[in-house]
């Protein structure tokens, strides 16, 4: 009989448990720690975008009929440069996919993360692991996984003063109506005030996430919604019109250089912040799982 692999996933977030769910689902025995690292309510504010690939692999283990009662198809992508006035846009149809109905997907973290918990309660091949458990100590892992984003592995390169001045980046992260004639569209706006990436949530609900954004843009965030409203206005496409922020705006510092994941011996470390914030990469996250699964 072929021996069970031990897998140690360390770190809480959508795309940790989601991992363990595949891993589970293939019968490998799956240890959780740091399991309630992240749940801190002020963090709702969190969306997770995933790809057709993803959707796939859910269709796969068969969870997607639950999965997609919390998740937002979006149907094009709009491209577009306000510094030289170029648009790119995007849809279905230019795509060879006759079957495609959607671009890519959205849900939000809360809504993952509490579906996904459901599900993993139900194995017996998972085990949640607390700090004061003496099975920590005896068990050796075949692989890890580390989902936690402050990890050191990811500091331990030296930068020249002058690069390592602009390695981080803060963004700004909130939520708006839009009245419009756009209801699927996910935007990613270049400005001389930074890039601005409109995603999708439910009808006339979207996420902006702002990066690089200008000293006056983050003053006028925390002196004034309505001037800051007034500020984001002006650069939106014409198509979309601003209604009015709901809730607080957020913070989020991540680092511009540092990869989206490092793997170190049997240990494979993800930053959560790079890939929260790029769009494309949260898109193909769903490539690295399945570089994942080809361990044996």
């Amino acid at each position: 009989m072929k021996r069970k692999f031990k897998l140690k996933i360390k770190g809480e977030s959508p795309r940790s448990l989601l991992l363990a769910f595949i891993l589970a689902k293939l019968n490998f025995d799956i240890y959780l720690y740091d399991f309630f690292i992240n749940s801190n309510p002020n963090n709702d504010y969190q969306i997770y975008k995933f790809s057709n690939n993803l959707k796939n692999l859910l269709i796969y283990f068969d969870i997607w009929n639950e999965f997609k009662y919390i998740s937002y198809g979006f149907t094009s992508l709009c491209l577009k440069d306000n510094l030289v006035s170029e648009k790119l846009l995007l849809r279905i149809e230019d795509f060879h996919e006759e079957y495609l109905n959607t671009l890519g997907w959205t849900a939000k973290y809360s809504d993952v993360k509490n579906f996904l918990i459901n599900k993993l309660t139900d194995f017996d091949n998972v085990y949640f692991i607390s700090k004061n458990q003496s099975i920590v100590e005896s068990l050796i892992f075949d692989f890890e996984f580390d989902f936690n984003s402050s990890h050191q592995i990811f500091k331990s390169r030296k930068y020249p003063l002058s690069i390592s001045k602009g390695l981080d980046e803060q963004l700004l992260i909130f939520n708006v109506y839009l009245r419009g004639n756009i209801e699927k569209r996910l935007y990613e706006i270049n400005t001389a005030d930074g890039l601005i990436i409109l995603t999708p949530i439910k009808k006339n609900l979207y996420q902006i996430i702002w990066h690089n954004a200008s000293s006056y843009i983050r003053e006028s965030s925390l002196s004034s919604k309505s001037f800051f409203l007034d500020n984001l206005t002006t650069l939106m496409p014409n198509e979309l019109k601003i209604d009015e922020i709901i809730g607080n705006i957020n913070y989020l510092n991540v680092n511009k250089i540092s990869s989206i994941y490092k793997i170190k011996n049997k240990s494979i470390y993800f930053n959560e912040n790079n890939i929260k914030s790029n769009i494309v990469s949260d898109l193909d996250f769903d490539l690295i799982i399945k570089n994942i699964l080809q361990i044996n």
